[in-house]
C-alpha cells in the first residue's frame, strides 16, 4: 500500500458532517488516499459520523478556481472520506 494510503498519526473525531455543497456523493475508501478500494459512499442528505482523523493523501481543490487542499481524511462507519468533501473541511495547505 502507498505511504500516503496508511494515515499519520490519530486525532479529533467525535462529530457528524455531511457533504460539501456542490458534491452529491463522496467515496469511503480502505485507507485515506484515492488509490485504496471503495468501501462505500456518502451522498446528499445523509449523516457521514466521524469517529476520528489522520493525516493521508493531500488533494487540491480546484488549482485555479480555489487553490487550496487538504491531506486531512475522516474515519466513518463506511470507510476514509477526504475532509475536503464534507462540511466540516480541513483546509491546511494553501497555494496549491
Amino acid at each position: 500500500m502507498q505511504a500516503d494510503c496508511v494515515g499519520s498519526g490519530s486525532f479529533g473525531g467525535g462529530f457528524q458532517t455531511s457533504l460539501l455543497a456542490g458534491w452529491t456523493q463522496l467515496v469511503a475508501r480502505s485507507g485515506p488516499c484515492t488509490g485504496a478500494g471503495s468501501t462505500g459512499s456518502w451522498a446528499v442528505g445523509e449523516i457521514i459520523p466521524v469517529d476520528r482523523e489522520t493525516y493521508g493523501q493531500f488533494i487540491c481543490r480546484g488549482k485555479l478556481t480555489y487553490g487550496y487542499g487538504s491531506d486531512v481524511w475522516f474515519s466513518t462507519p463506511r470507510g476514509w472520506s477526504w475532509s475536503g468533501g464534507t462540511a466540516d473541511a480541513r483546509w491546511d495547505k494553501k497555494g496549491c
